[in-house]
C-alpha cells in the first residue's frame, strides 16, 4: 500500500473512531509514524473543513 493511502486510512480511523493516542490501521496498532503528524492534519482539516489531498500536503510542508 502506498504511503499516502496508508496515511489517509490511519487519519480516517483517527478522525472517525477517536483513536488519538494509539493510531490504528484497520484493527492493528500503527506505530510507523508519530501521532503528532496526524494531529496536525486534524487541525488543518478543522480549519479548512475538508479532507482533500492538499490537506496532507500542507501538513507535510508545515512539519518539514
Amino acid at each position: 500500500m502506498p504511503d499516502e493511502v496508508r496515511h489517509a486510512a490511519v487519519f480516517t480511523n483517527l478522525w472517525q473512531n477517536g483513536h488519538w493516542l494509539v493510531l490504528h490501521l484497520g484493527d492493528a496498532a500503527y506505530a510507523d509514524k508519530p501521532p503528532v503528524y496526524f494531529w496536525l492534519v486534524a487541525a488543518i482539516v478543522s480549519v479548512f473543513g475538508t479532507v482533500q489531498p492538499f490537506v496532507f500536503m500542507v501538513a507535510a510542508a508545515i512539519s518539514a
